[in-house]
């Protein structure tokens, strides 16, 4: 669902450009394309206004390290079960996932006045989920209604 009109067409704008640039990235030299992300990552860091921004955790150095320990001694049974072990995500590592996450991202539209759409096609079943794209579409204030997984994948936005 969609909360500010003026806000999703910013979340249109940056989901081009991610569109664009994934295309872009090379697969097979690991090197130049963690390079073209650096880049991409500080370039669209511009398009994203402050509200969006705030969305992101945003470590110092010590609570990067505070979590790396916590991680380190908690047994491996509980890394993704502990509550104490989630970190929301940080504005890199989302950048990243979606421009290297299996699938094609398609279009981000509106459908009628408060509701849009963001699709995107998997490469492959399990493609890695939707999680980076969710986190997109929520940071620019917009409530998540539904996704299908019908072959082509789509979140509802609100």
């Amino acid at each position: 669902r969609v909360a500010s009109h003026e806000r999703f067409q910013s979340l249109s704008r940056i989901f081009e450009v991610l569109r664009q640039e994934k295309l872009k990235l090379p697969q097979e030299d690991r090197q130049k394309r963690d390079s073209m992300i650096d880049k991409i990552t500080g370039d669209i860091f511009d398009l994203f206004d402050e509200q969006s921004l705030h969305y992101f955790w945003w470590p110092s150095n010590q609570e990067v390290n505070d979590y790396v320990k916590r991680w380190q001694a908690s047994p491996i049974s509980r890394h993704f079960t502990d509550p104490t072990l989630k970190s929301p995500w940080d504005f890199s590592s989302m950048i990243d996932s979606l421009l290297t996450g299996e699938y094609e991202l398609l279009s981000c539209k509106l459908l009628t006045s408060d509701v849009g759409v963001l699709s995107f096609f998997p490469y492959s079943l399990p493609y890695g989920g939707s999680d980076a794209m969710r986190v997109l579409i929520q940071s620019f204030g917009c409530e998540i209604i539904g996704e299908e997984l019908d072959g082509l994948h789509h979140e509802g936005i609100e």
